[in-house]
């Protein structure tokens, strides 16, 4: 299994997992800890030799004429938009994830959003109707420093419909790692000085 669609598998299992917890009050796996509060781990991932990765923040389903006006990193430190998009999609609303390859490889099939790779339209601009079902966020970010790791809480789409301008923001605590390092304790770790 290569490495991309290996670690698309363990970040949808991650989710699910997170998805599933019961509550007990166990201790999370820092590597596949949901943030949930203060004093949480984020999750983290290694850029791919360019120092770009993608996220799939969420997914939306307009229920009236929508006009995507297009994203912001939320709390970004190091990172850059580089490119801005939403696919059909027909998985469920709360799936996340993170491809670490930009573009994605042909294999990569992200629960299905990626396998629409260039079915992809871009953002600002992108006008849906109800008529034209869920469509996931894809957000293609970069490392502004390719040594130095980068982090944030999510993603902000922005967006304007009968009722006016809204925003709606997609929490993803992520850090972004260099691509010679590591997502070791240590990387978790710091995440605790800024994760929400």
């Amino acid at each position: 299994m290569d490495r991309t669609v290996a670690v698309a598998v363990v970040s949808l299992l991650a989710l699910a997992a997170c998805a599933a917890d019961d509550g007990t009050g166990s201790p999370p796996d820092p590597a596949t800890a949901a943030p949930s509060g203060p004093g949480q781990r984020a999750q983290c991932a290694v850029a791919d030799p360019e120092g770009q990765l993608i996220l799939l923040p969420g997914s939306l389903t307009p229920s009236s004429a929508t006009v995507l006006d297009g994203v912001d990193l939320d709390r970004s430190v190091g990172l850059e938009v580089i490119e801005q998009s939403a696919v059909a999609f027909a998985g469920r609303s709360t799936v996340q994830g993170v491809v670490l390859d930009y573009p994605p490889l042909p294999n990569a099939d992200l629960a299905d959003s990626l396998a629409t790779w260039e079915t992809r339209r871009d953002l600002p601009g992108l006008r849906l109707a109800p008529g034209d079902g869920q469509h996931a966020v894809l957000v293609a970010v970069q490392l502004t420093d390719p040594a130095a790791a980068g982090h944030l809480d999510g993603v902000v789409v922005r967006y304007t419909d009968a009722g006016g301008a809204h925003e709606r923001t997609l929490a993803q605590p992520l850090l972004v790692q260099p691509p010679d390092a590591l997502c070791d304790v240590a990387a978790y770790d710091s995440t605790l000085d800024w994760a929400p």
